[in-house]
């Protein structure tokens, strides 16, 4: 960047999530598997009317998806966005997959880590 003031730069990828949900990636999912997951999610609404509470979604990616190298380009960058202690874990999926090189954390403005970048190979 021309301006010496800017840190960071970010690249990124933006989609219709409600269309990913119905169709899934690359609209790759059958009719069966959409009512499979519509049902799953009926199930879990009931189960958490009973229980009084949500449960909740997301948390570390484990295991990372196989499918995860088809969104990027050869030596292109997969970043996670990582709360205060989930920089070894994040590390250890990574490096067990055996498809990215350069794993490395990145720190925010308050020096604690944040992201965690790695490089497919």
């Amino acid at each position: 960047a021309l301006d010496t003031r800017i840190k960071a730069t970010v690249c990124s990828t933006m989609y219709n999530m409600s269309r990913v949900n119905h169709n899934g990636y690359f609209d790759k999912i059958t009719e069966d598997e959409l009512y499979a997951m519509k049902e799953n999610l009926n199930k879990q609404r009931i189960i958490d009317y009973k229980n009084g509470e949500y449960k909740l979604g997301g948390g570390v990616v484990d295991p990372l998806p196989e499918d995860a190298p088809e969104f990027l380009n050869i030596h292109g960058f997969l970043c996670f966005e990582i709360g205060y202690n989930q920089k070894q874990k994040v590390k250890q999926i990574l490096e067990k997959q055996k498809r990215y090189i350069n794993i490395y954390c990145k720190k925010d403005l308050c020096e604690n880590d944040r992201v965690v970048v790695a490089q497919l190979c």
